[in-house]
């Protein structure tokens, strides 16, 4: 995606109810030392939303893979009755662009 206005992508994604969430990665460049690349994976309610998971090329330019394992405490598991999911993408304007935002998960997990 390119965008060269105001540097944000928001995209809904929908994951599988009482899945695990494991891992957020992003494929894009980054020739921008200055500017990071970030992307995002956050859930959202009434009250609010909630960032599940983050990458950023941190300064250091990229033509590659960024990805995380970290998953924050409480969210891990996909609940679509009271959350919409969706990914941000911030410094995509200009020179910085994202190729594409994965999110692996494994089914089978419990709501509790």
């Amino acid at each position: 995606a390119y965008n060269n206005s105001d540097g944000a992508l928001f995209a809904a994604i929908q994951l599988p109810h009482g899945a695990e969430i494991l891992e957020l990665k992003a494929v894009g460049d980054d020739g921008d030392v200055t500017n990071n690349l970030g992307v995002s994976l956050y859930r959202v309610s009434a009250g609010g939303a909630n960032q599940i998971a983050t990458v950023s090329t941190s300064g250091t330019p990229f033509a590659t893979t960024i990805s995380t394992t970290t998953i924050a405490a409480g969210t891990e598991i996909v609940d679509n009755e009271n959350y919409a999911y969706l990914v941000y993408a911030g410094g995509v304007d200009g020179d910085p662009y994202i190729r594409n935002v994965m999110v692996r998960y494994r089914l089978g997990a419990s709501t509790g």
